[in-house]
């Protein structure tokens, strides 16, 4: 068993692996921190496919979700909508008083037509931050508990436990030959570690987590394409049915608040 030193630190035979040489040691654990690499990539594999998995099922629900916003959206411009109005700072209902049917129709083919742009931005801005989040929310705690994995194997808790006390004990900076040497690959070691599981996670965000996923991009655009021809009938129907009758009829009978 290893045993406190008398500065109540774990005996450096643990560190060593007992009679093994400084070099023996390390390479040990340069085999086991690149075996623990490999399962690693193997694992990410896994994990990369559930979350492809996931996006999929996401944009198909989607499908789903854009049917109900242009729903939505096409009862909202049915009738009047103070909120909508003030959402996109537009005091039209103020300026109209006195309109005919002619400033009515120039309206929403222009300021109309601008919210419900927006409206569009604005409900696409939503679904870019969903999709990120659904990424975020398995990335993160996949990598999170895999270095955790490494890190909490028992050799190096109780590895770096020991190197961690010894640096803050008064007496590190008179550590013995054999032990500094010890502490200097130890040191070596896990920045080296450090560094390449920095850089793998980095590679991996920037080829698969941070890019913008491809199906999504033409999934709003082909959407756009349908919104655009939607939008341009609902200005049609709106101005054919001179809709803004209803919108001041709504507003002039709405409760005061």
């Amino acid at each position: 068993a290893n045993r406190p030193n008398a500065n109540g630190f774990v005996s450096p035979t643990l560190i060593g692996f007992g009679e093994l040489s400084i070099q023996e040691s390390e390479e040990f654990k340069r085999m086991a921190w690149n075996n623990w690499m490999l399962r690693l990539e193997s694992d990410w594999k896994h994990f990369n496919d559930s979350v492809e998995e996931a996006k999929t099922k996401w944009l198909h629900e989607r499908d789903s979700a854009w049917s109900d916003w242009l729903r939505s959206l096409q009862s909202k411009w049915s009738h009047y909508s103070e909120k909508m109005l003030k959402e996109h700072k537009s005091n039209v209902m103020e300026k109209s008083a006195n309109w005919n049917d002619t400033q009515w129709g120039n309206w929403i083919k222009t300021e109309g037509r601008k919210i419900l742009e927006a409206q569009w931005e604005k409900w696409i801005k939503k679904g870019d931050d969903q999709l990120q989040k659904l990424i975020l929310d398995k990335w993160v705690p996949w990598k999170n508990d895999k270095i955790r994995s490494w890190l909490s194997s028992e050799w190096k808790t109780e590895e770096d436990y020991y190197w961690a006390n010894v640096e803050r004990a008064t007496t590190a900076k008179w550590l013995q030959e054999a032990e500094k040497m010890h502490w200097l690959k130890w040191k070596e070691r896990i920045n080296r570690e450090s560094e390449q599981w920095v850089n793998w996670v980095q590679m991996k965000e920037s080829v698969y987590i941070n890019v913008e996923w491809k199906k999504w991009p033409k999934w709003k655009n082909d959407k756009k394409i349908l919104f655009n021809k939607w939008s341009t009938n609902l200005v049609y129907k709106w101005t054919l049915k001179k809709q803004w009758n209803v919108w001041i009829k709504e507003a002039n009978t709405a409760p005061q608040v």
